[in-house]
C-alpha cells in the first residue's frame, strides 16, 4: 500500500498511542557507530526542551519510546529496520493526535536542519560504556545463543567485538544519521492509532461488537467508512 496511512486499531485492553513507522535500511552491520541510537537518544529523551516535555506540557502525552529491536527480527534484519516512535497519549492527546504527530515530525525537521551533533555521539559512549562496565548476568543459554547469532558473516562483527558489539560505539558516522533522518518524512511514515475510544478488539473483554469510533477528529469518521467500503469491495 502507497504511503503515507493512517491505519485506527481496536485494543484488547484500555489504551491511546499514537504509534509512527518508517522503513529504513539494514543497520546490524553498522554496530561500530550505530546511527539509529542516535535518533533514538534524541527522541526519546524526557529532559527539558525534549518532545516529551512539551506534549506534556500540553496535556497530550505521558510518555514515549523511540527506537529498533536490538535482535534479529522483523524489525531488525538484514533486509530492514523498522523504526518507531510510541507516543502515550492522554484523552485530550487522543482528540488532538494530528498535533502530536505534527510536533514529532518538527523535531525530526529540527534535527535534519541542525545536522549530528558529536557531542550527543559522546554523551552516548559515555552510556554504552556504562552499560557495559555494569552488565548484569544473563541466562547462559540465551548468551551464548545471541553470541552465535552474533557471528553470522552479514553482520560483518570483527571477532575482537564478538562479545562487547552491542555496547561499543567508537564510530561517529554523521553521513549515516543524516541518510536515516533523510528518510524519516511525513510521507514515507506508517501512522497508527490505537485506541480504545474505537471499540474493543472482537472477542476481547467488553468488546461492542461494530460500534462506532467515538471520538474522532475532523474527517476522521468519513475516512473510516471509506476504508470500510473499501473493504467489503474487496471481499
Amino acid at each position: 500500500a502507497s504511503l503515507p496511512k493512517v491505519l485506527r486499531v481496536r485494543p484488547v485492553k484500555d489504551a491511546h498511542t499514537l504509534s509512527l513507522y518508517w522503513q529504513l535500511p539494514a543497520t546490524q552491520h553498522l554496530y561500530r557507530s550505530k546511527p539509529l541510537l542516535y535518533l533514538q537518544h534524541l527522541i526519546g529523551h524526557e529532559g527539558a526542551g525534549s518532545l516529551l516535555s512539551w506534549l506534556k506540557g500540553q496535556g497530550l502525552a505521558t510518555e514515549i519510546e523511540a527506537g529498533t529491536s536490538d535482535e534479529d527480527d522483523f524489525s531488525s534484519n538484514s533486509m530492514c529496520s523498522i523504526f518507531n516512535i510510541d507516543v502515550t497519549l492522554t484523552v485530550n492527546g487522543l482528540a488532538r493526535w494530528p498535533e502530536v504527530a505534527h510536533a514529532t515530525f518538527l523535531l525530526l525537521d529540527l534535527l535534519r536542519k541542525e545536522g549530528p551533533q558529536r557531542w550527543v555521539h559522546e554523551e552516548l559512549v559515555l552510556t554504552q560504556d556504562m552499560s557495559w562496565r555494569f552488565l548484569e548476568e544473563t541466562d547462559p543459554v540465551d548468551y551464548v545463543q545471541k553470541l552465535s547469532c552474533r557471528m553470522r558473516p552479514d553482520l560483518q562483527v570483527r571477532k575482537n567485538d564478538i562479545l562487547s558489539a552491542d555496547y561499543m560505539l567508537p564510530e561517529f558516522d554523521a553521513v549515516a544519521i543524516t541518510a536515516m533522518l533523510n528518510a524519516m518524512t511525513p510521507s514515507q511514515c506508517l501512522v497508527l492509532l490505537l485506541s480504545s475510544a474505537y471499540g474493543r478488539a472482537k472477542g476481547s473483554p467488553g468488546d461492542d461488537g461494530d460500534a462506532k469510533p467515538r471520538g474522532r477528529v475532523g474527517n476522521e469518521a468519513e475516512e473510516e467508512e471509506e476504508e470500510e467500503g473499501e473493504e467489503e469491495e474487496a471481499k
